[in-house]
């Protein structure tokens, strides 16, 4: 563990919230905390700090090298703005993610050879299959539906942020995309020891309940939360789902407050935090103290 960098991130929580700059709500951390901050803090609390806080890079940036992003990053943004904004939305990602489908650095693909590009055409059909879908369409493209909406809140007093994909305010329901390897497959989670579903696998539940109060506590108005999913298969498949159950999504916000106390704890120095030792930050900043005895099964 690197205790340096940690008091630094102490600092750095200390100086206080500052606001949300529109377009750039990826890419800063702005003091704030996040449905994904608190699902990978769940995870591990020293990873998420030096990915969050500090934005720590464990590799040197080189753009001569045309680094790619993370593919369920390039994949998702590419979708989603294709479906969300035609055409536009997919020339700004095949801008912003160019290397990640056609590999310009390598192969030297030139602009008219995009569509040659595998990585390319499975994106294409991945929006196609939403594109296809009227009743998901008819929530997407309405004439009140704004798109990538930042709405600074709080939980408890804590400082939170979030962005909605798609917020309609008189249809009253805001929308997330995703896209998934697989929608209708259950996948084991290590942590639970259960067959979940990927909406449960990824406690989307907890992210639509808190979306749902920064709506609540900016506009005053109970939406209705929703996903749009497509699945990355050879035939991609879709769906659309609703969190009806306002109970549920109540109960969840109060899960939420009642877990700030011992994350402040670790953001404001009182208490060191977790590692999972199996992260890459973890692994970085390993020390190795002593020595593992080899188990009698292990011979």
């Amino acid at each position: 563990m690197n205790q340096q960098l940690i008091s630094k991130a102490v600092e750095i929580w200390k100086e206080g919230p500052k606001p949300v700059i529109a377009g750039e709500y990826h890419d800063n951390w702005y003091n704030r905390l996040s449905s994904s901050f608190l699902k990978s803090f769940s995870d591990c609390n020293y990873g998420t700090i030096m990915k969050s806080i500090l934005q720590r890079d464990l590799e040197p940036a080189d753009e001569s090298l045309f680094p790619k992003a993370p593919e369920w990053e390039a994949t998702g943004h590419f979708v989603e703005n294709y479906v969300f904004m035609g055409n536009k939305g997919k020339n700004e990602m095949i801008a912003k993610y160019r290397n990640n489908f056609f590999n310009i650095a390598k192969l030297k693909k030139t602009p008219s050879e995009y569509v040659h590009s595998s990585d390319y055409k499975k994106a294409v059909s991945y929006a196609d299959r939403i594109l296809r879908e009227k009743v998901i369409m008819d929530y997407i493209r309405h004439e009140h539906s704004q798109y990538h909406v930042v709405i600074e809140f709080d939980i408890n007093g804590v400082p939170f942020k979030c962005e909605i994909d798609c917020l309609n305010l008189v249809l009253l329901f805001e929308l997330d995309f995703k896209t998934s390897r697989d929608i209708n497959q259950e996948i084991y989670n290590k942590k639970s020891r259960k067959w979940e579903s990927y909406i449960k696998l990824n406690d989307y539940g907890t992210q639509r309940a808190i979306y749902r109060h920064a709506i609540y506590q900016k506009h005053e108005v109970d939406v209705l939360p929703m996903i749009a999913a497509v699945s990355k298969e050879d035939v991609p498949d879709a769906a659309l789902y609703e969190f009806r159950r306002k109970d549920l999504l109540d109960a969840k916000i109060e899960d939420v407050a009642e877990s700030l106390p011992a994350i402040l704890e670790v953001l404001e120095g009182k208490k060191k935090p977790m590692q999972c030792g199996i992260c890459d930050y973890c692994k970085t900043d390993k020390e190795v103290t002593g020595v593992r005895v080899v188990a009698d099964g292990d011979y």
